[in-house]
């Protein structure tokens, strides 16, 4: 058992890999399950005029929630994932795969989300410790 003193050094240490990490949108409706891979969500990509997966680079320093003791992390430069069609673009969720594009580290289904026509979308995401 990772103890939560413990929790905030692991996660700092993965910053560095997470570093080299992408940010990207996915606009498929589905259910997280802890066996999902990216291979599966590939076809389900954003792919609209102006999209492209984001760096994750630089992450802020781990702290320990004080609500839920997990130890969250987030990128120092949010991610902007633009959409320069003239039609409005939805997606669901947001998925953080590795730098070779082949695995899937994380993801998280937050609903249904517009990004207007000729507009962006700031992506303010966290990295945690604990599963769910």
């Amino acid at each position: 058992m990772i103890v939560d003193q413990g929790k905030v050094p692991l996660l700092d240490a993965q910053a560095s890999y997470l570093a080299g990490c992408y940010w990207a949108l996915v606009a498929g409706n589905i259910t997280p399950n802890y066996a999902d891979v990216w291979a599966a969500f590939v076809a389900n990509e954003a792919a609209w005029g102006g999209y492209g997966r984001q760096l994750v680079g630089t992450m802020n320093a781990a702290a320990l929630a004080s609500s839920n003791g997990k130890a969250v992390a987030g990128p120092v430069t949010l991610p902007t994932f633009l959409n320069t069609t003239g039609s409005p673009q939805t997606f669901f969720m947001w998925a953080l795969i590795d730098a070779g594009a082949s695995k899937l580290i994380a993801w998280t289904n937050i609903g249904a989300t517009v990004i207007p026509a000729g507009s962006n979308y700031v992506l303010n995401p966290l990295v945690t410790d604990t599963q769910l």
